[in-house]
């Protein structure tokens, strides 16, 4: 695929940013980077704040394409708190001549930054935001009305929003941003430097070693305070509190700055043993992480994250933080990972270093909790986020508009798509045989969130572009203005249609349901009366019911001129809603033609059963494990469960995820669930199970089930409730079973019939393997090429 060009605006180049940009230059290869430095400091410049002169350990600029326009002037200020500190007008033209396809800016903070902005609204560039200011770091008083008003008319010039956490998210949500333009790239640092640093010196004679040469008694517990000594880092609160600590306790102190005297004197003045080692550079504070027992960080609100917290758990040390601290909420679970206090509180802040100290004693590793908490806020994390926020603020692919002149001009229509599932698969299966044949193809996404989908269209080959799919068609609590809502909504998107037709020229349009058919209905009346061909490659049956009957007949089939099923099933299903059968055709679904990713394996897990597809109440996937917790019983039967559980679907469902999670966490199921989430290596996951289930429940008549033939390809049997076409699929006891009733007794006898024989089970397998040889990828892209010809 053609990779994005990202643009990143910084004042100057900064040690945490620089590690992320070589992470995203070697493994993203989505994004082609470049970076836009305003200036290059000078070590005194650098050490404002530290009061000393230094220059980073770490290369800043070496690993990724950047631009540094020019070095600072003595009189420049690079520290955030000065607006005026660094202006570089020519940014504007340096963002001008890297072609960005999106720009990343870190706030407004800088006159700079606010130039790189204006340049981009120029260019009409789409721009994300990428900060750690939140609703406690805001002034107070007077100000806060003109901040709250300055805030929210600079929040309107960005596209996307990058939020390192919890803080971030609510601020912009308090000044109207849309959910779906906030992208979770939560702040990192570089996890395995800091790991790889402080690993080997926490052999315990090396530990020792170390103590030794600060000064600090091996048997001592040592909190450690890493940054800048200001009054707003509050260290003199952490003094305080080990005074109430007693004895054997050292303070290691790391860095400098101007509280450092009076933090001396009260030291002195409270008899607290602390050991103030100056500032380290980032390749030496694994070493101070290494001695330590746990960081603190007593920080006030202008603390909009606290990166040494990241540091200090990659190396799988707890953190004891104030809740001011913009990470306290992320990264501190209390127990787990650390202990947060109230802000200036010095007997929770003593009482939170006790219980480290008292746990420690006990030999407690918080090790891995602490370095799993810092995998999750790393670079890989950082980045996919950023990818996705990449893909979701651009208008259209960057691709090359595919040539008018191809025989076969296809548009795609997949506003309502959202996850990869079995419908978008089956999709994208078509218009990509089509792509074989020579066909220009393009597909038309939601502005919301369709960067699965944007990716498939990639991975085929087609352009994109994005419509504003926004409001739901409904026939739920219709009053007038519910009902012009619908028809704004259906004029956007077909005006959208019809300006993307006049560029493309399309000779079909290929549609995937018939809400879509309803959304773009006056686009598509236009374009049928110039010769353009619609066709609905129908993968769910239609609803039963008059009024299914009457959407069906009236608003569905007057603009379409053919409706392909995926099976006898729907075809059977539609033809009840009165539609004539000269437009109907069947082509039943396959699998993807690279069948090498699906293959039959004798190295299985024993007793593994296998669930994938959407985690909602309709698939029984509650049922389903109930049925493992009766198997249970006798059986140390495992479930693996794939799919995206509190993702996408609506709010509605996530009680019901909750229900799961509580269910499986019971005393009959503990351990015997595993919740994947979204997977891309299910072909991996199927070769490792025995066997698959689909209690798909009888009301959502399931028009297909291409997980099952998926199965089949895995060479494992499949239970099945009578669900639609699944029955269909399986000849029970033979290469499956299907239940007599939709209860979890039922799924517990078909499976405890494949279960229990492993003779049985692997026949069963041949069985479905061969039976998979029916779904011919060659003949269903004949079949669709009929259907366009």
């Amino acid at each position: 695929m053609t990779p994005i060009r990202l643009t990143v605006v910084l004042t100057h180049p900064i040690q945490y940013y620089a590690s992320w940009f070589r992470h995203i230059t070697e493994h993203a290869p989505e994004l082609a980077l470049t970076v836009v430095h305003g200036v290059q400091p000078s070590a005194e410049q650098q050490g404002v704040g530290f009061d000393r002169p230094f220059t980073w350990d770490v290369p800043l600029t070496d690993g990724y394409r950047s631009i540094t326009m020019r070095h600072t002037r003595p009189d420049e200020q690079v520290d955030s708190d000065h607006f005026w500190g660094v202006d570089v007008p020519e940014i504007a033209a340096a963002v001008q001549e890297t072609r960005p396809d999106v720009v990343l800016i870190t706030g407004w903070y800088s006159v700079t930054l606010i130039r790189a902005l204006r340049a981009s609204r120029r260019l009409r560039v789409p721009v994300l935001y990428r900060g750690d200011s939140h609703l406690l770091s805001g002034p107070h008083g007077l100000r806060r009305p003109l901040w709250a008003a300055k805030t929210w008319m600079l929040l309107r010039l960005f596209d996307g929003f990058l939020s390192p956490g919890t803080r971030v998210t609510e601020y912009l949500q308090r000044f109207s941003v849309p959910v779906h333009r906030i992208f979770a790239a939560p702040h990192g640092v570089d996890n395995d430097l800091f790991a790889r640093v402080a690993e080997p010196l926490k052999v315990p004679s090396v530990r020792m070693q170390m103590r030794e040469q600060w000064g600090i008694p091996s048997d001592h517990f040592v909190p450690m305070f890493v940054g800048k000594l200001t009054r707003s880092k509050r260290p003199l609160n952490v003094v305080r509190a080990i005074k109430r600590l007693g004895g054997k306790t050292t303070f290691l102190v790391v860095g400098s700055g101007p509280l450092q005297r009076e933090l001396e004197e009260e030291a002195r003045r409270l008899n607290v043993d602390m050991k103030l080692v100056g500032f380290l550079n980032q390749t030496e504070l694994g070493r101070a992480y290494a001695v330590a027992d746990c960081l603190t960080l007593p920080s006030d609100f202008p603390e909009t994250w606290g990166l040494v917290v990241n540091e200090a758990m990659a190396t799988g040390l707890p953190a004891v933080v104030s809740n001011a601290v913009g990470c306290a909420p992320d990264l501190v679970r209390d127990g787990k990972t650390g202990y947060v206090y109230p802000l200036d509180d010095i007997g929770q802040l003593a009482d939170c270093l006790d219980r480290v100290r008292r746990r420690k004693n006990e030999e407690y590793d918080w090790g891995p909790e602490c370095r799993a908490m810092a995998g999750r806020y790393s670079y890989p994390v950082m980045t996919e986020g950023l990818v996705r926020a990449c893909r979701e603020v651009l208008p259209r692919s960057v691709a090359p508009a595919a040539p008018a002149q191809s025989p076969q001009r296809i548009i795609g229509l997949c506003g309502q798509m959202v996850i990869a599932g079995g419908l978008e698969r089956m999709f994208f299966l078509v218009l990509q045989d089509m792509r074989a044949q020579g066909a220009s193809v393009h597909c038309v996404v939601n502005d919301w969130e369709s960067f699965r989908i944007t990716r498939l269209a990639d991975e085929i080959g087609a352009t994109w572009s994005t419509a504003p799919y926004h409001y739901s068609l409904t026939r739920r609590d219709l009053s007038p203005l519910v009902m012009l809502k619908m028809g704004i909504e259906i004029g956007r998107v077909s005006a959208r249609l019809l300006r993307e037709s006049m560029h493309f020229r399309p000779t079909h349009i290929l549609v995937p349901d018939y809400q879509a058919v309803i959304r773009n209905a006056p686009a598509l009346v236009a374009l049928r009366a110039t010769g353009v061909r619609v066709i609905v490659d129908l993968q769910n049956a239609p609803v039963p019911g008059r009024f299914y009957r009457a959407v069906w007949r009236w608003l569905v089939d007057p603009f379409v001129d053919s409706i392909v099923c995926n099976s006898d099933f729907t075809k059977r299903e539609l033809l009840a809603h009165a539609l004539g059968g000269d437009k109907v055709h069947v082509i039943p679904n396959v699998v993807s033609p690279r069948a090498d990713r699906w293959q039959a394996s004798a190295d299985r897990i024993a007793d593994r059963i296998i669930y994938v597809g959407q985690i909602i109440p309709e698939k029984g996937l509650d049922r389903l494990l109930e049925a493992v917790a009766i198997l249970r019983r006798h059986r140390p039967v495992t479930l693996d469960v794939v799919g995206d559980i509190g993702g996408w679907e609506s709010p509605s469902y996530l009680g019901f995820h909750q229900l799961l999670r509580d269910r499986a966490a019971q005393d009959d199921l503990s351990g015997a669930v595993n919740f994947l989430g979204w997977r891309e290596d299910v072909p991996t996951l199927m070769a490792r199970a025995c066997v698959h289930c689909c209690p798909s429940l009888p009301e959502i008549r399931e028009s297909f089930g291409l997980v099952v033939l998926e199965a089949k390809l895995s060479g494992i049997p499949s239970v099945v409730f009578p669900s639609g076409h699944l029955p269909g699929l399986i000849s029970h006891r033979h290469d499956g079973w299907i239940c007599e009733a939709s209860t979890p007794e039922a799924l517990a006898d078909g499976l405890e019939f494949f279960l229990a024989d492993a003779r049985r089970r692997e026949a069963s397998g041949k069985a479905a393997l061969e039976s998979a040889r029916a779904f011919d990828a060659g003949a269903y892209a004949t079949a669709w090429r009929e259907v366009f010809a």
